[in-house]
């Protein structure tokens, strides 16, 4: 494992973080009602998030980035058919606080797919 260095943002402080990568991830949903792509929690470990890849056929859906049930991303899709698909990578990733799961999702009844891309890294 290669050790990595991140800063998280925690209260409006900042915070360097010192661990252990534990490589890539990338998870993938495909659904045709709403999309829902997680990355599960571990122990003393934080979730790096460096981008999405979203497509839906649903006009105003909503795509959210949330850590467990809060919110850290939130994008709405005026004509879906207009944008979709939509590649997003974060020039600055979102880090997620330790032991939280990563959740992508896409509201609404449509034929959806939702792509969550990033590493992880064990705080020793």
């Amino acid at each position: 494992m290669d050790t990595v260095t991140f800063h998280q943002e925690l209260d409006g402080n900042t915070q360097v973080i010192t661990g252990l990568s534990n490589g890539d991830f990338s998870v993938t949903h495909t659904s045709d009602t709403a999309g829902l792509a997680s990355k599960a929690a571990v122990a003393s470990t934080h979730h790096i998030i460096t981008g999405i890849d979203v497509s839906t056929d649903l006009d105003g859906a909503v795509v959210t980035l949330k850590e467990n049930t809060t919110t850290k991303w939130q994008l709405k899709i005026g004509d879906a058919s207009a944008v979709s698909p939509i590649a997003r990578t974060f020039p600055t990733p979102i880090t997620l606080a330790a032991n939280k799961t990563a959740n992508l999702a896409i509201n609404g009844t449509a034929n959806c797919e939702a792509n969550l891309f990033g590493y992880s890294v064990l705080v020793q």
